[in-house]
Parts: structure tokens; sequence; C-alpha cells
């Protein structure tokens, strides 16, 4: 590890596989909300899973040389007091510029969120899809009203949104989206990792398999944008996938 071995060159390895491991341990926790009909509480932690989606992609395809100061060195520099954020004439914090405080040295600082990210993926697809997936995730993150159907009995109503543990049917959208973002997670990981031909085929089966359950789902709903975005994105994905599997055959 790069932070370990402050070797700067370990660095990206060990964001990827930070974000990559994140994601895989929060899906358990989304299986447990899920099978405990905790819907609501499944899609705060689904926030959790996407945000490292474009953070992936974004590592993978930008030309900014600077993203490991402003995503790994500054962050971590700044917890342990390596770096400080500088503040204006005023004295007010500029958030935009850190001082080393070993060298008094000051460096732009960029806080890269998940918006930035997902514009700089390589797909504007994704940029897409995050405007309309993100604030429907973040509604149910924080406490925003229009969600108040979470905390309705099923008869009452509102079960679009309904996701109460109580005596309701289930919610396909948390495992749709689950589905969804383990897909791409898992694309990038074949991409990334040097995988021995039994482990590209594991990733294969699933790949396929995540596919195969979102292509199902939409065609028996009443299809949106939202959705046909999500199937597009989908075959961009399997696209990737073979070009990937090319490589091993």
């Amino acid at each position: 590890m790069g932070l370990i071995t402050k070797q700067d060159g370990d660095l990206p390895d060990d964001y990827f596989y930070f974000c990559l491991t994140k994601a895989t341990r929060s899906m358990s926790a989304v299986r447990t909300l899920y099978k405990e009909r905790f819907y609501e509480d499944a899609y705060c932690i689904i926030r959790s899973i996407y945000e490292n989606y474009p953070s992936i992609r974004f590592m993978l395809n930008t030309n900014d040389e600077n993203w490991v100061n402003y995503l790994i060195k500054y962050p971590v520099g700044l917890y342990f007091g390596i770096y400080k954020f500088n503040e204006n004439k005023k004295g007010k914090i500029n958030y935009r510029e850190v001082i080393d405080t070993r060298t008094n040295s000051k460096k732009e600082f960029k806080s890269l969120g998940p918006g930035f990210k997902s514009k700089n993926t390589g797909l504007d697809l994704d940029a897409e899809i995050h405007k309309q997936l993100y604030p429907f995730l973040c509604e149910h993150t924080h406490p925003a009203i229009v969600t108040h159907g979470h905390y309705l009995d099923y008869e009452q109503g509102f079960p679009e949104y309904n996701a109460s543990p109580s005596k309701q049917k289930e919610y396909p959208k948390v495992l749709f989206l689950a589905n969804y973002l383990s897909n791409l997670l898992l694309l990038e990981a074949a991409k990334y990792e040097d995988l021995d031909p039994p482990e590209f085929d594991s990733v294969k089966r699933q790949i396929k398999g995540s596919h195969k359950i979102i292509d199902n789902y939409i065609s028996n709903i009443k299809s949106d944008k939202f959705h046909k975005n999500i199937l597009s994105r989908m075959k961009i994905s399997m696209s990737e996938f073979e070009k990937e599997e090319s490589m091993y055959n």
C-alpha cells in the first residue's frame, strides 16, 4: 500500500481497492437490510456504493495528474496535520488552498465530488444517469419529507416510496440498483486486475447474469428515460466486457 510504503506510485492501487472493497462490503449490508425489509436504509447504503463507481472511473480516465493529491494525499494530510487549509485576508478558511506545515508552501486543493467525477468517467451517459439517480438516493439519505411513505402502512398509499418493514410487498428497485452497480464495479475490477482464467470466468458469469436480470426487469415495467439510460449504459458495459474478454481468448 502506498500509504504504508510512502511510494506515490502505489497510491492508485490503494484508491482503487479501497473503493472496490468499500462497495463490495456495503453490498453485504444491502443484502441484510433487504431481507429485513429496511428498504429506505438500503437506499442510503446504495448511495455509498454508487459513489465508488464514478470515483474509480474518474481515477482511471482523468488526465489531471494532481488527482492523487486531491483525493488521497491532501485529505489524509489534513487529517494528520501535515496540511492545513489556508485563510483569506478576512481570516476565513480558503478551502481551495492548503499549506504544507512542514515547508509552509501553498498548494491548490480541489474538492472532487461525485457530480464532478460522473462528468469525467469517459462516458457522457454516466453524467446523465447521475443527474437522475443521485438526487433520488440523497432523498433517502437526508430527512426529505417526500420519502415519508417509508413510515406509513402499505394500505395508506405511497407504494412507490413505501419501504417500511411492515406488511408490504418487496420493492424491486433496491435489487435493480444493486445489480446495476455490482455489474459496473465488477467490470472495472476485471479491467484493472490481471485475472486468472477461472477468476475471469466467474466474473463473466456474474456480469452476464446481472445484465439479464436488469434487462428482464426493465422489459416488465413502464420504461422511462432513466431506465432507458440504464439499459444503454449496460449495453456499453457489455461491449467493454466483450473487448476485455477477447484478450483472454
